[in-house]
């Protein structure tokens, strides 16, 4: 069964996993508020190489606004390409670039 991730909108073809798939950080901080990850050690693997925790400075992040139609299509596209709008948006902005 395929899942995607929240954060990254990527496909994951991992066997089914008693954890859902969560559709925000709210929902994902939700459920673990009222579960215990030893309820799923079974599922857990172990992390070799170190985790790196990336600061992202205000000035990383660009702001932009669409209108009503704009964001309605784009959505529709995003979800045809089986992704999400942003990362779809950010997806073509560096094949954009990189064709410059």
């Amino acid at each position: 069964m395929a899942t995607r991730d929240w954060a990254t909108g990527r496909r994951s073809t991992t066997p089914a996993s008693r954890i859902p798939v969560f559709a925000s950080i709210d929902e994902e901080a939700a459920f673990w508020d009222t579960h215990s990850v030893t309820e799923f050690e079974d599922e857990l693997e172990d992390v070799t190489g170190g985790i790196t925790f990336v600061v992202r400075r205000p000035d990383d992040a660009i702001r932009m606004l669409f209108d009503e139609e704009t964001v309605s299509a784009l959505t529709e596209r995003a979800r045809a390409e089986d992704t999400d709008p942003t990362i779809l948006v950010q997806q073509w902005i560096r094949e954009r670039l990189r064709a410059s």
